[in-house]
């Protein structure tokens, strides 16, 4: 059902009310409308609505002091309800609440195994920090789990635009994206069967800023505590937290190689081993922005890891006396991978 369908069923069901309140309630829905129960259609852009199912119910509701908050209520899901933060667009809790009926117990959910596996990811992408501009593409080639896998999930950043997505064919795949939840499902155009492999290639770009790395260990003497890591020197880090890349939706451990280019006086440093660095001119085209002169850096993962990260900086290797300091640049290189390790294996500790 589209926008305009969805609002004519809401104030057929609304006629008894004076004209006031069904503009009022006009109001509401316009605004609130693409929040709960739609998809985007990857073909026209256009937004799709899907009535509620049996239980399912959402909330949307304004504190003074908590701002704008929604109550999701999904009897289809592990944890049945969801509190989400508008204002600060975080998850307060996930839960499932008790059946007062029912005698204590513990609940039992059963799962039929994951569907697929990832397998490998390579990501090409550019990034531009004056214009906070990244532009990519993400080759990712999964192992079905499931006979017949018809559809793939992942986490990604719905602020970022999605230009299409085509499979080992070049054929052009339908999506949606689930921006409350920020994930991403793929369909594809014929299934999979079990343990056979196939590959998708996402193409996106968008303004994107890396948020700010923070630690939720030290800070948990006090509720209002936020302890923040940020790292000196003009840098711009990219870590799980900001879904810069089509990521996996559960946990899963891959093969990685990154293709990473940047304006020349920056350098960068990503999870894995640097196999190359190259300037623009000694390259072919991978992504679509101005890369005259620019840097290119390629890095690959000597084993399957859990996240992609990389940083952007202005590093300045110091004139120093290599008898005495010989390893002394090569140690900061070392400090940084070893971050961007502790985001791959522990994000906890930064998210």
């Amino acid at each position: 059902m589209n926008k305009h369908g969805f609002l004519e069923e809401l104030l057929r069901r609304l006629s008894h009310l004076p004209q006031a309140e069904r503009d009022k309630a006009a109001s509401f829905f316009d605004r609130n409308y693409s929040r709960s129960f739609t998809i985007r259609n990857s073909l026209d852009g256009a937004l799709l609505s899907f009535p509620p199912q049996g239980e399912e119910t959402v909330f949307e509701f304004k504190g003074r002091r908590a701002g704008e908050l929604t109550y999701i209520y999904s009897p289809f899901s592990d944890e049945e309800v969801d509190l989400f933060d508008r204002s600060k667009e975080r998850v307060i809790c996930l839960y499932s609440p008790a059946d007062e009926d029912a005698p204590p117990a513990r609940r039992f959910y059963i799962r039929f195994g994951e569907r697929f596996d990832v397998a490998a990811c390579r990501v090409e992408l550019s990034y531009s920090p004056s214009q906070a501009f990244l532009s990519a593409k993400a080759r990712i080639r999964v192992t079905a789990r499931v006979g017949g896998l018809d559809s793939l999930k992942f986490r990604f950043n719905p602020d970022l635009e999605i230009l299409k997505i085509t499979d080992a064919e070049k054929r052009e795949l339908f999506y949606t994206v689930d921006k409350l939840r920020q994930l991403l499902y793929v369909y594809l155009i014929r299934p999979v069967p079990a343990d056979a492999e196939t590959s998708v290639e996402i193409y996106y770009r968008g303004r994107i800023v890396p948020p700010i790395p923070s630690t939720d260990v030290i800070g948990q003497a006090g509720a209002t505590e936020r302890v923040i890591f940020q790292p000196r020197f003009e840098t711009y880090l990219f870590t799980q937290s900001g879904l810069w890349y089509p990521a996996p939706a559960d946990e899963d451990y891959f093969q990685a190689r990154l293709r990473i280019i940047v304006p020349p006086e920056y350098k960068c440093v990503a999870v894995g081993d640097m196999l190359e660095k190259a300037s623009w001119e000694q390259m072919g085209d991978a992504v679509e922005i101005e890369k005259a002169g620019s840097a290119i850096y390629t890095f690959e993962t000597r084993k399957p890891v859990k996240y992609l990260s990389f940083i952007i900086g202005k590093f300045d290797k110091r004139k120093i006396k290599k008898a005495q300091y010989g390893k002394y640049f090569h140690f900061c290189l070392q400090s940084l991978f070893f971050i961007l390790c502790l985001f791959s294996l522990r994000p906890g500790l930064f998210l």
